[in-house]
């Protein structure tokens, strides 16, 4: 089942992929294993096209937001997970913190 994280904040918040791990930089396209290629993509609020800023949620009253959505992140209240949905947490809380700062 695919979890969907909305995040807002202030100030402006990084986007992109984060925790993908290629075996060189000459090769980002190419890694060892699937969990290396794990990774969790953050998507800003900024439409590129129309050149404006939209809301994730009618409850952020902040401009800056990022939105992340995967299917290997585990469920609430879930007793056992593997690897890759450990990494899955570990990237997002990574984040989170790192925001926080």
């Amino acid at each position: 089942m695919t979890q969907y994280i909305y995040m807002a904040s202030p100030m402006k918040l990084p986007e992109g992929s984060f925790g993908l791990k290629p075996v060189s930089p000459e090769q980002p396209n190419v890694f060892k294993d699937e969990l290396d290629f794990t990774h969790l993509h953050f998507e800003d609020n900024y439409d590129r096209a129309s050149k404006t800023r939209f809301s994730y949620s009618s409850h952020f009253s902040f401009k800056h937001q990022v939105a992340i959505n995967h299917n290997l992140l585990p469920l609430k209240y879930l007793s056992k997970s593997n690897a890759i949905q450990e990494k899955c947490l570990d990237i997002l809380y990574s984040y989170i913190e790192e925001e926080l700062r």
